[in-house]
């Protein structure tokens, strides 16, 4: 198992041998330089200018031109372009510019995100790039962390409070003073609060969909597919992802149901019911020619709501 850390920062990464240099080599950038008191890490302004990309507003805008739609994507590291430059965003404003689409996409999503993160992140960041359309990819990091405050932030926090400590060798003065000054008996820290990830999940969608509509905007939130989430199978993949497996069979039933019979959710879930090769690098990670599976997909179903009508 690789992962950025043991839970909380990203997505655990389960790899076969033969599959792990091939991860490598798409997904360069598990790096979290920003520290971001509200959302627990981010993007630098470095990372995206780095990836050819603009900095917006604390996102990742993909066209230098306005357009007159602009679509925001918020998720995890499925839909972070700056892991990897073909993920399905990428491949979406591309579409639209075949398809003459006055469309410009804009990137929110940030690896490990879960749909708590993206909407604090929305709210925070997104509804100042005056989105038209603001697309939730997500489901996977559901079941890693389902609450509003991560292990990574309680770690730190946690850190931080036992730093408070005076050492008994050698203390410097600003230590020494800091402890006179704060008792570190008066300082607590709240527990973390875990919600059942298809209760977080379902919370989070109705929130995101509540702020397009009293914005003006609109919301499709979209449960992305993960290992054996439809008839697809990948054995090899599933031995490998055993926890995250055995979350995603106990969770994603409810998820499935709710993403069916909710007017504004499309399930992905089975998107790749049809398909022989080798869909996923892990759990939930795609390989390159999958990819566009999804972006073909977003744009069909944008076009099938009838959000796509302004033609350049």
């Amino acid at each position: 198992m690789g992962s950025l850390k043991s839970k909380g920062i990203a997505q655990s990464f389960f790899f076969s041998n033969e599959t792990k240099e091939e991860f490598t080599n798409y997904y360069q950038g598990f790096r979290f330089d920003l520290i971001d008191p509200l959302l627990g890490w981010g993007r630098t302004p470095k990372d995206v200018t780095r990836a050819g990309y603009t900095f917006d507003n604390d996102c990742v805008s993909l066209e230098n031109t306005r357009g007159n739609i602009t679509i925001i994507v918020t998720g995890g590291s499925t839909s972070d372009v700056i892991l990897h430059p073909e993920n399905w965003p990428i491949l979406l404003q591309k579409l639209l510019n075949e398809n003459q689409v006055s469309a410009k996409v804009v990137v929110a999503a940030v690896g490990g995100y879960n749909s708590g993160q993206e909407l604090f992140k929305m709210v925070r960041d997104g509804i100042t790039c005056n989105p038209t359309i603001h697309i939730s990819y997500c489901g996977a990091n559901e079941v890693e962390t389902p609450a509003y405050v991560s292990e990574y932030e309680y770690a730190a926090y946690k850190d931080m409070m036992n730093g408070s400590n005076v050492p008994a060798l050698l203390p410097n003065t600003v230590m020494v003073i800091r402890s006179w000054i704060y008792s570190k008996d008066e300082m607590h820290l709240k527990q973390q609060n875990e919600f059942i990830p298809f209760d977080f999940y379902a919370r989070n969608m109705q929130l995101m969909y509540g702020i397009s509509y009293a914005n003006n905007y609109t919301f499709l939130g979209i449960l992305q597919p993960v290992v054996n989430s439809g008839s697809y199978q990948q054995p090899e993949v599933e031995v490998k992802n055993d926890w995250r497996s055995t979350q995603y069979k106990e969770n994603y039933p409810a998820m499935k149901l709710f993403a069916d019979s909710t007017p504004y959710m499309a399930n992905f879930s089975n998107v790749f019911d049809t398909c022989t090769g080798k869909v996923f690098l892990d759990d939930c990670h795609l390989t390159d020619g999958y990819q566009k599976i999804i972006a073909v997909k977003v744009y069909d179903e944008l076009v099938k709501r009838n959000l796509l009508t302004t033609i350049k």
